[in-house]
């Protein structure tokens, strides 16, 4: 009975936190027993979906689902845009004032309204996932990572993808970085 609620639930929610699936099943020994049984997959502390479900595709919804006003960034976007091979201990999530999140999964960082620049939407298995297109998450890594971890998403970028140079330029005004400089060398060396 239980393997059929949990089919059912997830075929339209796709991923559950583990109050909802506690209301679904009555207690959490049985979400417990499902997850031992091969049924469900713990996809991050407190969220499971089933077991052969996409565990980034999960992680992208995750944040769709419970978190509406967090930006996917950093590292987690350009794993999106497979231009980094990076572990991802956090999912880094950027989120314009007056909101917060607070959540051991996610590394937030709280931006203002103005600097709310490169933000696109993308359809992850039915859901509405933002998320920073190419141009500012390269940025983003720049901002929050060592310049190392930089060069090799950047190196990705530019072998997989056409960068809008133009984008970047307008991103540095807004957010008052340099990043176009450091590009424009890559570009050159390359």
């Amino acid at each position: 009975m239980n393997r059929h609620k949990i089919l059912i639930y997830f075929k339209k929610h796709k991923i559950a936190k583990t109050s909802e699936l506690i209301s679904l099943l009555g207690n959490k020994m049985a979400i417990i027993r499902l997850a031992n049984e091969g049924v469900l997959q713990q996809i991050a502390r407190g969220y499971y979906t089933l077991p052969k479900f996409d565990i980034f595709s999960g992680l992208l919804i995750l944040i769709a689902k419970y978190y509406t006003h967090g930006i996917v960034s950093g590292l987690m976007a350009a794993k999106y845009y497979d231009i980094t091979d990076e572990s991802i201990d956090r999912i880094d999530v950027d989120i314009v004032y007056p909101h917060n999140i607070r959540n051991d999964l996610l590394k937030v960082k709280r931006i203002q309204p103005k600097r709310l620049v490169g933000v696109k939407k993308v359809t992850i298995k039915g859901y509405s996932v933002k998320i920073y297109n190419l141009e500012r998450t390269l940025i983003d890594v720049y901002l929050k990572y060592e310049r190392g971890i930089f060069y090799k998403v950047l190196k990705r970028a530019q072998a997989k993808y056409s960068i809008n140079v133009d984008a970047i330029k307008r991103y540095d005004a807004v957010l008052k970085t340099t990043i176009l400089h450091n590009i424009m060398q890559e570009l050159a060396d390359a």
